[in-house]
């Protein structure tokens, strides 16, 4: 991962208006222009007073007014008497607290009311003005996703245009003479192409990166160094699914070779996925060939691609989360000194939460995938982890 990252640049970035700028992910700081709030604001519906009123806890007030959001109220809060007031508006001046409505029982006439509140004080009811923020401070940092909770951040400071990373625009490519597209009807000896919709599905949750399939090549050298090339025109990543182990029709590895692309590594010590390529082309793009079976292709994707999407595409956090929970069952491997990963499912009794294997038997089981919530891990150091022991998982899905 290492190589990975090192050989990876932040992407460019562009300005865009405030309602293009969900799922992409920010380039500029975003700062309160003003005080946040902006005045003292009223917490809750009731009557602005003067707290030095309330000598016992009680207070017979004359009511001088109604003061709603959005509105000023143009003169001071006289001793003896009370506005009343709206959630969101500014509190008046010579005001120094707020008795919420439950509180308080007006007067026929509507033109006294009688508060009580044993526990006033000043600033109750109250948001002190700039307690959310202050001029200058710095909300957002440049990095995140923009969300539902980036929205109204920057719908307070009036950014109705911000900078944002370009999207990553990634090529996703297919290898075999066995592999045919979703809409044909494969021979006995045929299957269709599942690794480029789940690439492309894969990836797509993240409104950021712009995944394209480049359809299917046949294992042949030609036609694997024309794709490659074609792919690369058009995106700055190119990912190919088989091709790259080292049997008698895996051109992916030469095929590189030939056009220019730099290797910077072939194989890694983990089950599924040891034949991971990975290089760079003379233009800087990443080129990632990985292994063809299905189970190989997200688990690589979810460990090293996505990473380094993460980091050319802006993001201030490059790895998912890795949780340590219970197993629930045995995960065990066949291959010591290997990083083993694992379809696992996630389960809950109310307390804690544990890890379980789905029923799997091999890189090409692929309804493994449906079943399961991510990958568990177990490090090379290790031959199992047994029931009842801590085991690192990484969910498939994270922001």
């Amino acid at each position: 991962m290492k190589l990975i990252l090192e050989s990876t640049n932040v992407g460019s970035r562009e300005g865009v208006s405030f309602d293009q700028a969900v799922g992409r992910v920010l380039a500029e700081e975003i700062r309160a222009d003003r005080d946040l709030p902006p005045f003292p604001r009223v917490a809750m519906d009731g009557f602005a007073v003067r707290s030095e009123d309330f000598r016992t806890g009680k207070a017979k007030l004359r009511i001088v007014g109604t003061l709603a959001s959005g509105e000023e109220w143009p003169e001071e809060v006289a001793s003896g008497t009370a506005v009343r007031v709206m959630t969101g508006a500014p509190l008046p001046p010579g005001a120094d607290a707020v008795v919420q409505v439950e509180k308080s029982q007006t007067s026929e006439s509507e033109r006294e009311v009688l508060l009580e509140e044993p526990s006033i004080k000043r600033e109750l009811n109250v948001h002190e003005r700039g307690v959310d923020a202050r001029a200058g401070d710095v909300l957002l940092q440049p990095g995140e996703v923009i969300g539902a909770g980036q929205v109204p951040v920057m719908a307070s400071v009036g950014a109705s245009s911000v900078n944002v990373h370009n999207a990553i625009r990634v090529a996703v490519l297919s290898t075999g003479l066995e592999v045919v597209p979703v809409d044909k009807t494969p021979l006995p000896y045929q299957i269709r192409n599942s690794n480029g919709p789940a690439l492309k599905a894969f990836l797509s949750e993240n409104a950021w990166i712009k995944p394209e399939e480049k359809g299917i090549v046949a294992d042949e050298l030609a036609a694997t160094k024309d794709s490659i090339e074609k792919a690369l025109g058009s995106a700055e990543v190119l990912m190919i699914s088989g091709g790259v182990s080292a049997g008698s029709f895996d051109h992916v590895p030469q095929a590189m070779k030939e056009i220019g692309i730099e290797r910077v590594f072939h194989k890694v010590a983990i089950r599924p996925g040891m034949p991971l390529w990975f290089g760079k082309a003379p233009s800087g793009k990443l080129v990632f060939g990985l292994p063809g079976n299905p189970v190989s292709v997200l688990v690589t994707c979810l460990e090293f691609v996505l990473p380094a999407l993460r980091k050319l595409g802006g993001l201030k956090e490059l790895r998912g989360p890795k949780l340590f929970l219970t197993a629930q069952a045995r995960f065990g491997k066949r291959k010591h000194g290997f990083t083993v990963f694992h379809p696992a499912s996630l389960s809950n009794d109310g307390a804690q939460t544990f890890c379980s294997p789905v029923p799997y038997h091999g890189s090409g089981h692929f309804l493994a995938l449906s079943h399961s919530d991510g990958i568990a891990v177990v490090p090379p150091e290790v031959d199992a982890v047994e029931p009842g022991e801590t085991i690192e998982f990484h969910p498939w899905r994270w922001r």
